[in-house]
């Protein structure tokens, strides 16, 4: 008998190591049985705190473990699923509490549990930033909505999946004004929030977001001039979300790009023009360094990030 996870069959997010050990060891077991020698692999779900893993976790990571339809198993439970596993004739056994009702109620469903609640043979994948997804649709619904009630809206939705995040049944036990740091996020649910938004929104949005905006107020601001405010005062933000974004994307695009000889010389002289003609175009912008000082598009690239303070953006 051997002890694996049902990380190794399901999946889930920051545990791409943790899942590959426990398939290696499920497949181990499947080895032994096809050369005719006995063993069965037991794939475990969440045990209650007092014992394993779990002890480690949260009350956040263990609210969102309920809510994720597979609740945490108590040692009795353990013990009686332990027995039943040893009487199956099969090499691997996944072993878990499982809610059909909260299962129904994920957004995404690994295959592996589609088959398990009713109707889940019908739950489909989205990609996290995929814009293909009802086309248009949030953009022209956004378009829709008078300035003056932008604020609102976008408070609604962030406040209301970050609430969902963090495994509140309603946006109510979510505090306005706290950072995200303070309501106990880390880097997980950073980036399921940033995955939330960026399918609902359809924009390009870093893995950093909730770290480079702490506060819902300054990440409704900063979604506000990427989606492009009319509104009054709106029109700065809504250009240097716009700069920013297109960065992001340029920052993304050299470090793969197979550029070489003179044409990466000239890649890099304008890049280097461009920073100069920002740099001259505001006075309060420290002069830059002359072409002398800069050998290749990556001190470019540091600069930008020193001097405009968009480090990270585009990780």
């Amino acid at each position: 008998v051997v002890f694996s996870s049902l990380a190794g069959l399901l999946g889930g997010p920051g545990q791409g190591n943790y899942a590959a050990g426990n398939v290696f060891a499920d497949t181990l077991i499947q080895h032994r049985r096809q050369n005719g020698l006995p063993g069965v692999s037991m794939a475990w779900g969440s045990w209650t705190p007092e014992v394993g893993l779990t002890g480690n976790l949260s009350d956040i990571d263990l609210q969102r473990l309920t809510s994720s339809g597979m609740p945490p198993l108590s040692v009795e439970q353990g013990l009686h699923l332990f027995d039943q596993a040893l009487l199956a004739d099969q090499a691997v056994v996944g072993l878990t509490r499982l809610d059909p009702a909260a299962v129904r109620g994920q957004r995404e469903l690994p295959s592996m549990m589609r088959s398990l609640v009713t109707g889940g043979g019908t739950v489909t994948r989205r990609l996290a930033g995929d814009a293909r997804q009802d086309p248009g649709s949030f953009a022209q619904r956004w378009a829709t909505i008078p300035a003056d009630e932008r604020h609102g809206f976008l408070l609604d939705l962030v406040h209301g999946h970050t609430a969902a995040v963090l495994g509140h049944t309603s946006a109510n036990g979510v505090d306005k004004g706290q950072a995200f740091k303070e309501m106990g996020f880390d880097s997980l649910t950073a980036v399921e929030l940033r995955n939330r938004i960026a399918t609902v929104t359809g924009l390009r949005l870093p893995a950093t977001l909730v770290f480079d905006y702490p506060t819902i107020a300054e990440l409704i601001g900063h979604l506000t001039g990427l989606l492009g405010d009319p509104g009054p005062g709106a029109r700065a933000e809504s250009t240097a979300g716009s700069i920013l974004s297109h960065l992001e994307k340029l920052g993304d695009l050299l470090p793969a790009a197979k550029v070489a000889g003179e044409d990466r010389q000239m890649i890099g002289h304008r890049l280097r023009s461009l920073l100069t003609q920002w740099s001259k175009s505001d006075n309060t912008v420290a002069d830059g360094p002359s072409d002398d000082d800069w050998e290749t598009p990556d001190d470019v690239f540091q600069f930008i990030e020193n001097e405009l303070g968009i480090s990270g953006q585009g990780e």
